[in-house]
């Protein structure tokens, strides 16, 4: 199998990335899937290796020859944790998929217990996975969905490809790169502060970068864990009043310090001020706005620091019906029509 990382290149502005010292090995195909998974996790990966080692040139590191396993980078993708060899669950236990009155089938997210707290309550039934299933059944999906959008809940009638294609919020987000890049401010590129001739072959390409991961969940967790397997010293910003899930933070946790901030006071606002200043990319990943809404935006953090690298990660974008949107990967699955197209394709495959 030859890396192709044409797809995943033209997601991202600029130059493409020269990936010859990567080399594939493996099975070819360790993913079944309705879409290509496999290539496009390895186009993925020697993505993301191509611009650490590119990144690393600057600093005189020279590129090492590397190895990609399609399994190993499968089972680097794939969650599963244990503690004193018990599995911790992955899913709440309300969390799931329900048939609806209208032949339709519905995606609760139920990790947060808040957000169990507020399904049950515009259900109006007791907390238990019988109880919400039957008030579920008694709902038609689309209007369910979007009482629970309104309350700020976490749900998501399972569509096909073809109804959302046809959706206002997919006609709005269409024409939208997957990735945009803006210049807050004129800066030196953050590579010049990090040309370091001194440095040798072992160091890694990313080494002595500082980045602040404010994020919760898988997307904005796995880039933060991604830069700190490429040497970054990663710090993950929480909040005790924060509700979290598990097993995210312990599978997305390795190479991270960990602190914990409330913004909301004065004293967590003036550490947060001074982190900023000490930090060359930070990762916001949560909802649109909701940092911004503390006085923490991207502007603030370019004049804290000059050339400060700053990702935002959304479910369903700053544009559109459904802009600053609650959601989750699996969410955003169901809603587009890959859970569908998943479920059609394993039908096909077994028969059932």
């Amino acid at each position: 199998m030859e890396i192709d990382v044409g797809e995943a290149a033209r997601c991202v502005p600029g130059a493409g990335l020269d990936v010859s010292h990567i080399a594939l090995t493996g099975r070819e195909h360790v993913a079944a899937s309705a879409f290509d998974v496999t290539g496009r996790l390895a186009d993925s990966a020697a993505n993301s290796i191509g611009a650490a080692d590119h990144f690393g040139t600057y600093r005189a590191i020279e590129r090492p020859r590397r190895e990609l396993d399609l399994a190993h980078l499968l089972t680097d993708c794939t969650t599963h944790v244990e503690v004193e060899g018990r599995p911790v669950a992955a899913w709440a236990a309300l969390s799931g998929v329900y048939p609806t009155r209208n032949g339709r089938h519905i995606q609760i997210h139920c990790n947060f217990p808040h957000h169990a707290d507020g399904v049950v309550a515009r259900l109006g039934c007791p907390p238990d996975r019988e109880s919400v299933a039957a008030a579920i059944a008694a709902c038609d999906a689309f209007e369910l969905e979007a009482d629970l959008i309104a309350d700020g809940m976490i749900g998501a009638t399972i569509r096909t490809l073809d109804e959302w294609d046809a959706h206002p919020h997919a006609a709005a987000t269409r024409d939208l790169p997957l990735i945009s890049v803006e210049q807050l401010a004129p800066a030196d590129p953050l590579v010049d502060s990090f040309i370091d001739p001194g440095l040798d072959s072992e160091t890694p390409p990313l080494g002595g970068l500082r980045v602040l991961d404010c994020s919760r969940v898988l997307a904005g967790p796995v880039t933060g864990q991604m830069l700190a397997s490429f040497g970054a010293g990663v710090m993950r910003l929480g909040a005790d009043h924060l509700q979290s899930v598990p097993v995210g933070v312990m599978s997305t946790g390795f190479g991270k310090r960990n602190v914990s901030l409330d913004l909301r006071t004065a004293d967590g606002a003036a550490t947060m001020d001074t982190l900023l200043a000490d930090t060359d990319v930070w990762i916001d990943a949560y909802r649109p706005g909701a940092l911004e809404h503390l006085g923490f935006s991207a502007e603030r953090a370019a004049a804290r620091r000059p050339g400060v690298v700053v990702v935002q990660v959304s479910a369903f974008d700053r544009t559109g019906p459904w802009s600053g949107r609650r959601g989750f990967d699996s969410i955003v699955q169901s809603t587009t029509g890959i859970r569908w197209a998943g479920g059609d394709a394993a039908t096909d495959e077994h028969g059932d």
